[in-house]
């Protein structure tokens, strides 16, 4: 995959290297390590078992139905990607160099961005699975970092993750 500005993606789901990262500067038993395949089978669970390690108690009022980033908006068409692309260096420019003014012109900003996307944007009807080519090119790419996973977790990931 290289280092083609697009593999961003592909480099954040090295998770083994973020781990081992984490516990060179913070002690095992002071980390918790929660897959989010299994937690989505059981937010409450989870989120309940998140509390007690870190000394929280329970809000009986909290809600546990979350909602997973789906992926429903494609761009509508290259012209837009172009200025989704403008759209996100503005933001990033915006992030880094306008000092923090007030919530309110934060979220003015937020909210003209989101209206901007949904103009360059249409809902996702097709959502289809991915190719096996590129499930295999995935599964190639993540193998050694999967068997990084294990080791550091001391568990086998391959019911929930690629054989």
């Amino acid at each position: 995959m290289g280092e083609h500005p697009r593999t961003h993606y592909a480099l954040e789901g090295e998770y083994g290297k973020f781990i081992d990262s984490f516990l060179k500067y913070f002690p095992r038993e002071n980390m918790k390590f929660i897959l989010f395949e299994e937690f989505i089978q059981d937010e409450e669970v989870y989120c309940r078992d998140i509390m007690d390690f870190i000394g929280v108690e329970p809000d009986p009022n909290l809600s546990y139905s979350g909602c997973a980033n789906e992926g429903n908006r494609a761009p509508k068409s290259t012209r837009s990607i172009w200025c989704m692309k403008a759209l996100n260096k503005l933001r990033h420019w915006y992030n880094k160099y306008v000092p923090y003014i007030s919530y309110r012109t934060d979220r003015a900003a937020m909210d003209l961005t989101t209206k901007i996307e949904c103009r360059l944007t249409k809902p996702l009807t097709d959502h289809s699975k991915m190719s096996p080519e590129t499930r295999r090119l995935l599964e190639d790419y993540y193998r050694k970092d999967k068997k990084a996973v294990e080791e550091l977790l001391g568990r086998d990931l391959s019911q929930l993750w690629f054989a």
